[in-house]
């Protein structure tokens, strides 16, 4: 995938941090980059999610990259109610409550007891009416609650009971919580997403978002993460999983977020992290620092204002030569920051190295 300026290929060195955060500006061929980096993973057999929050991964986009058998890709538009996640074994549910309301939590910052407490009623509840949550369900009952129209005193009356019933009912249209169905079994098969998988080619997993706004779906992004999180940890799962997440500044990187969780320590559970950034300059120092916790980070062309920036965190000593040097760049030009080996050679360098971003899966091109 990637070639230096002799036609050697670079080869990143996946230990003991195997995840990578791409940065450069729109059109320097950031996504590209990280669309071969998929296909390349999924020609060595592996499970890839993809949380689509900045419309770069849709199946038209994605029939510029050359792969052979694009059945492959599964793309879920998350917006017709067909977004599901196993959280955990359908029969523990109280894991189930306690994972969905934790992750809650986090993503909107909860810190009022009685809210908390409120909200799990409301949860356990909803399960039992519909043996399901849905995000929708739960930003209309923390509405309510904060709203004031729903307490524990009067969440127990019959007319309460009937009209959210009735409520609830009319917004479950993103089935993200989905405890079982008749044929979830199926729809994780063809997914691909929670299970090891034992073929030649992977299977990547799209989750498209049309329709929302940035906000949610950055609410959707977290909540997920927060979910896969506690999962994980709960069920111990150590089957290996890539998530790319590209435009990751707009998604919390908070040290007690999931997404910082997992830079930290998902390497444990075998998380593996594929993310991008085409606003460098505006994340802060703390977001920085957090997001770099990856093994490698790959550096296409960036943009005038952040050259600087950019030329420091390659090499802060010789930042003045880096600015001259990524000054020239052109689209698919890159320097790869990380441990890396040249073509067979089991010799690994750390010294930051200038190359191009190549993709050796070409598809049969129609004449």
């Amino acid at each position: 995938m990637f070639k230096d300026n002799f036609g050697n290929t670079i080869h990143l060195y996946n230990e003991p941090n195997s995840s990578v955060f791409y940065v450069g500006k729109s059109g320097s061929g950031k996504t590209y980059a990280m669309k071969s980096h998929i296909i390349e993973k999924m020609y060595e057999g592996k499970i890839i999610e993809v949380y689509d929050n900045a419309d770069s991964f849709s199946k038209e986009k994605f029939e510029n990259v050359y792969l052979n058998d694009l059945s492959k890709l599964i793309f879920i538009d998350i917006t017709k109610g067909n977004f599901y996640y196993a959280v955990v074994d359908a029969n523990n549910v109280e894991d189930y409550i306690n994972i969905i309301l934790d992750s809650f939590i986090e993503v909107l910052v909860i810190k009022k007891d009685d809210v908390k407490l409120l909200l799990k009623e409301l949860i356990i509840n909803s399960y039992g009416m519909f043996k399901s949550i849905s995000i929708e369900q739960l930003l209309f009952l923390t509405s309510m609650v904060y709203k004031g129209e729903l307490t524990l005193s009067n969440m127990y009356g019959i007319n309460t009971v009937r009209q959210l019933e009735y409520m609830l009912d009319s917004y479950k249209n993103i089935s993200i919580f989905y405890m079982w169905r008749e044929n979830y079994d199926q729809i994780i098969d063809d997914c691909g997403c929670v299970k090891e998988n034992k073929g030649n080619i992977g299977k990547c997993c799209i989750y498209n978002m049309p329709g929302y706004s940035i906000e949610e779906r950055a609410f959707i992004v977290e909540m997920s993460l927060a979910i896969l999180w506690r999962k994980t940890i709960v069920s111990k799962e150590q089957n290996e999983r890539y998530i790319v997440i590209d435009e990751c500044q707009l998604i919390s990187l908070d040290k007690d977020r999931s997404l910082a969780r997992m830079l930290r320590m998902g390497r444990q559970y075998k998380i593996i992290l594929l993310l991008a950034t085409q606003f460098y300059s505006s994340m802060s120092k703390e977001q920085i620092l957090t997001v770099e916790q990856v093994g490698t980070v790959v550096y296409l062309k960036p943009s005038d204002c952040e050259i600087i920036k950019i030329a420091k965190a390659i090499d802060y000593n010789n930042f003045k030569i880096w600015i001259r040097k990524i000054a020239t760049f052109r689209r698919g030009d890159a320097v790869i920051k990380g441990s890396y080996s040249i073509n067979d050679n089991c010799s690994i360098w750390d010294r930051p190295v200038i190359c191009k971003i190549e993709h050796n899966r070409v598809k049969n091109r129609r004449k």
